[in-house]
């Protein structure tokens, strides 16, 4: 493919070396070369490809004997080693997710490359190598049928990119899809549901495409991706925030509550306010399964505005403003609840709905007395 061209209808001119074909949907599922598809359609792809190695291992008895039992040696997962180790063939298969990773032809994936395979580099993976054979002793004992160590396509969270991409009419993304085995099928029929369909079955907000918008450069996708990768295996604590790229976007309000002591989280990109450290306490929230040292300051801000009032800056959040002379049936149908009058002091909690009724989310609303 060597070009792309919208049409005023929506299709596309897809140029190629044999010619140019007229394509009433164009799916960006190219891999490796993702990001010079998304150039040709005058878009960004956030994604980035990541060399990753893997070993696979001679026959192993232990292996061997499962087999022979008709069972299959189950998939392990080690956080601690930051590895993965599966059943290949009648040996092993162990990948790792390394510290000392990097990625993988940052400023574009060349035109000639034909997925061969890197160069062998263990200086990269002597460390995870040498823990995974004290967590997995038969390791020590077993050789080394070869090494693969090749290329594959991470976005800045780790999750795919699925969907219709902002912007553009008609022109779909189904990429970053880096564990196809496990991914592969889930993402295609999202996307055939959302190209057939209008929606997914299931909630896409986790890999629709428009979580990264117009604001995500390179500057933000290089260090969230490898900081993605190094992290993959770790234990993931609810309220962890992931220091990489930070802070990156801001709101006028950022100096001010960074001088209030505010512990920072990141919504897409923006820099919001999670609490106020109290005096003399770390503004950084100890990640955990348990109550965090963020409790005491958190119950402390609850009970002010429980017992007062509080002032919260909305500038993370989406606003939409509905006008017209239809606004009534529609208003209702989107977001189902009861809107108070002109004039009142309070919001109504409403439900956000997709065209077949699931829930996106829940909204304040209130109508304005220019609406009545």
């Amino acid at each position: 493919m060597l070009e792309l061209h919208p049409r005023a209808d929506g299709s596309w001119d897809v140029v190629t070396e044999k010619g140019t074909i007229h394509a009433e949907h164009v799916v960006n599922a190219a891999g490796l070369w993702a990001r010079e598809v998304f150039a040709m359609a005058g878009v960004y792809g956030p994604l980035l490809p990541m060399a990753h190695q893997y070993l696979v291992t001679d026959e192993v008895p232990e292996v061997v004997a499962y087999l022979e039992r008709g069972t299959e040696f189950p998939h392990v997962i080690d956080p601690g080693g930051e590895s993965y180790l599966r059943q290949e063939g009648r040996g092993f298969c162990i990948g790792f997710y390394e510290k000392p990773c990097e990625g993988w032809s940052i400023d574009g994936t060349p035109w000639t490359f034909g997925h061969e395979l890197l160069n062998e580099d263990w200086t990269k993976i002597e460390d995870s190598v040498a823990f995974a054979t004290r967590r997995f002793p038969v390791l020590g004992r077993t050789g080394i049928k070869r090494v693969i160590h090749g290329p594959f396509t991470f976005a800045p969270d780790g999750n795919p990119l699925i969907g219709p991409v902002p912007g553009l009419r008609n022109f779909w993304s189904a990429c970053a899809v880096m564990a196809g085995f496990s991914q592969g099928g889930g993402m295609g029929l999202s996307l055939a549901q959302w190209m057939i369909e209008g929606e997914t079955e299931r909630d896409p907000r986790g890999f629709d495409i428009a979580r990264f918008g117009n604001w995500t450069t390179p500057g933000y996708t290089v260090p969230k991706v490898i900081e993605n990768y190094r992290t993959r295996f770790s234990v993931a604590y609810p309220n962890e925030e992931k220091p990489a790229a930070r802070p990156f976007r801001t709101s006028p309000m950022y100096d001010i509550f960074d001088a209030m002591g505010a512990v920072w989280g990141q919504q897409y990109g923006l820099e919001v306010v999670n609490y106020f450290a109290l005096p003399g306490e770390p503004r950084h929230e100890t990640p955990t399964f348990k109550r965090s040292n963020a409790w005491e300051a958190t119950r402390q801000e609850v009970f002010a505005v429980r017992q007062g009032v509080g002032i919260n800056e909305l500038s993370n959040f989406g606003k939409y403003r509905v006008t017209g002379p239809a606004r009534a049936t529609g208003w209702t149908a989107s977001w189902p609840g009861r809107s108070r009058g002109p004039g009142a002091s309070r919001s109504t909690p409403c439900w956000l709905l997709r065209a077949g009724s699931s829930a996106i989310s829940r909204s304040p609303a209130f109508r304005t007395p220019s609406s009545c």
